[in-house]
């Protein structure tokens, strides 16, 4: 999944103005937000499930905690690159992703 959100594939398309302006959008009014919200949740759930299952164990907080900032590293990412920031900062961005996550596999068993 990590490989995924930062890979080549997830590069700005014209599809992100449309998304820019539901996000913004969504700030004012609270159907809407909540639905953008359920999309975006999904991935941090699967993602905050998935570290659950390769490291049982450690406290549910772990997982929520490294699940929102892996996605919300993401989406930083993602809205860089729309303003000019090089795709290629998607290794620098990935890196760090995966050091959230081994500091999930390192954090000890609850």
């Amino acid at each position: 999944m990590i490989g995924y959100l930062f890979g080549e594939q997830m590069t700005p398309g014209d599809e992100s103005a449309a998304i820019d302006a539901l996000l913004a959008a969504a700030r004012f009014d609270d159907t809407l937000r909540e639905r953008i919200h359920a999309v975006y949740a999904g991935p941090t759930r699967l993602l905050r499930d998935s570290l659950a299952d390769d490291h049982p164990g450690r406290p549910a907080a772990i997982y929520d905690d490294a699940a929102y900032q892996v996605m919300a590293l993401a989406y930083g990412h993602w809205s860089f690159m729309e303003i000019g920031f090089p795709a290629t900062m998607g290794a620098s961005a990935h890196r760090l992703a995966s050091a959230v996550l081994a500091d999930v596999a390192a954090s000890p068993p609850a």
